[in-house]
């Protein structure tokens, strides 16, 4: 189970990864190369992409750390300098996932992840999937898959718009009414500096890869990219979109990690914590 942190405010509740499976002592070497990334991270969070990945460590050794922030590419870069500095902070505390050696936080803003093998040589794939379903899951399927062929045809379309210069965000958001009440939101990023065949086909696999029963909500997220959509709006929505109905979050469910981390959104993870692929982006 993935269990996502209830905010206070009104943006959505984060997806947290913490498997547990490799620990570090609060003393060692991998903790100190771990604060040592964490702050290398917040110290880089003002760059103009939103984006930034680093190793810290001595690479004949076995205690490196690597590390990286994608903010989401529709924020300003003081929201993301904020978000990351924060989530840097946080991702390490009791609440989420104190002295694991792998980690991924996704809140609205940006998401952050550390771990102790390469985030782009180790074909990992960490899908995050709402427990809840919709009211009508054929018709609701049907529309996010015309909604989810748009929003790739556009983050395609922005990859061929940044023409030679790979450094800048590729993004696209796009929304739809499921019901005369109710509209579905869908959001796909890739890292800078990807091509536009690698960006295509990291999102094709993430697209795959999102549920097909009616959920109300699901993240997958891949080394190079990753794709979203939920029921209410996590981004900032186009000023032409018609105002949108908030839908209800889901209930409160207490976590059980044999921690204490309060009040928690019972989500499920697709199979299992980490799933590998066959080829990764």
């Amino acid at each position: 189970m993935i269990f996502l942190n209830n905010c206070q405010d009104n943006s959505s509740p984060p997806a947290l990864l913490c498997p547990n499976t490799t620990s570090y002592s609060p003393n060692s070497t991998y903790s100190s190369n771990l604060n040592a990334l964490l702050s290398s991270l917040s110290s880089n969070s003002s760059r103009p992409n939103g984006f930034y990945n680093t190793t810290v460590g001595d690479h004949a050794g076995s205690e490196l750390v690597y590390g990286l922030f994608l903010c989401r590419g529709d924020v300003s870069t003081n929201v993301c300098q904020n978000c990351v500095s924060t989530a840097a902070k946080d991702v390490t505390s009791e609440s989420y996932c104190p002295n694991g050696k792998v980690a991924a936080l996704w809140v609205d803003e940006c998401l952050i992840r550390y771990s102790n093998e390469s985030l782009f040589g180790t074909p990992t794939r960490y899908t995050f999937v709402n427990t809840q379903s919709v009211s009508e899951p054929q018709r609701f399927t049907s529309v996010l898959g015309n909604v989810l062929d748009e929003l790739l045809a556009n983050v395609a379309a922005n990859v061929n718009g940044n023409g030679s210069n790979r450094s800048l965000k590729i993004f696209a958001t796009k929304e739809a009414n499921y019901t005369a009440f109710q509209r579905v939101y869908t959001f796909a990023q890739c890292i800078p500096d990807v091509s536009v065949s690698s960006c295509e086909n990291c999102l094709r696999t993430a697209i795959g890869n999102l549920p097909s029963d009616g959920r109300r909500g699901s993240r997958v997220l891949l080394p190079s990219c990753n794709v979203r959509y939920e029921l209410y709006p996590f981004y900032n929505v186009p000023a032409s979109a018609p105002p949108p109905v908030r839908d209800a979050p889901p209930p409160f469910s207490p976590g059980s990690t044999g921690r204490d981390r309060g009040k928690f959104y019972n989500w499920e993870v697709d199979k299992s914590l980490i799933e590998l692929n066959l080829h990764f982006f």
